[in-house]
């Protein structure tokens, strides 16, 4: 006798949307009730981002979906482009924790505007559409993200995501990096060290 059919699929539900999506994946081949109730929307509901109907109001194209499971696995497989094409979110396939990229239009880029010293063009293997090119300057590259678009809870890494030409010239690659925060309860900025990885 399967003891778990005797358990109401409301409560099955809620004990599934307390574990992880792995987990869930995983529990479809306890028993036959528990693989009906893993597809189910509140239970991959639970794995989204509270304001995950905002995100995708944000989204330049439509998300297409008719499952919140299927929702789950677009946004972990596929990041969307937000505000205008500057920022990508996704979610962490494993966890479903926040995931956001800026492109490099959403980064303050010292003499960016400047022609002389950088030039803005398109790349094929990039998600955003304008890439910024560095002909000759410093590297001195700041971003900004609300921390309130993050996971609680969750420790993040930054990264520098960049691609050298096959003619590059004068880049030596010495990274200074630091992290600051912005807290309400103290009127100055809180610096904590924070991991960037350059890949050339």
């Amino acid at each position: 006798m399967d003891f778990l059919s005797l358990l109401p699929e409301g409560c099955i539900s809620a004990i599934l949307s307390l574990t992880s999506p792995r987990d869930v994946c995983g529990s479809s081949a306890i028993s036959p009730v528990f693989k009906a109730v893993a597809d189910a929307d509140p239970v991959w509901e639970a794995f989204l981002p509270p304001d995950y109907p905002e995100i995708l109001s944000r989204s330049v194209s439509p998300v297409a979906f008719t499952t919140k499971k299927q929702l789950y696995r677009s946004l972990a497989d596929n990041p969307i482009l937000l505000e205008g094409g500057k920022r990508s979110f996704a979610l962490d396939k494993e966890s479903g924790k926040n995931c956001y990229m800026l492109g490099a239009r959403e980064l303050l880029i010292a003499w960016g505007d400047t022609p002389r010293y950088w030039t803005w063009i398109s790349l094929p293997q990039s998600r955003f559409p304008e890439v910024a090119n560095l002909v000759e300057v410093w590297l001195d590259i700041r971003g900004r993200i609300n921390s309130l678009l993050l996971s609680p809870k969750t420790s993040y890494v930054a990264y520098l995501v960049s691609k050298l030409q096959e003619e590059t010239l004068g880049l030596n690659v010495r990274v200074g990096h630091q992290l600051d925060f912005l807290g309400k309860e103290e009127k100055g900025l809180k610096k904590r060290p924070v991991l960037l990885l350059l890949f050339i």
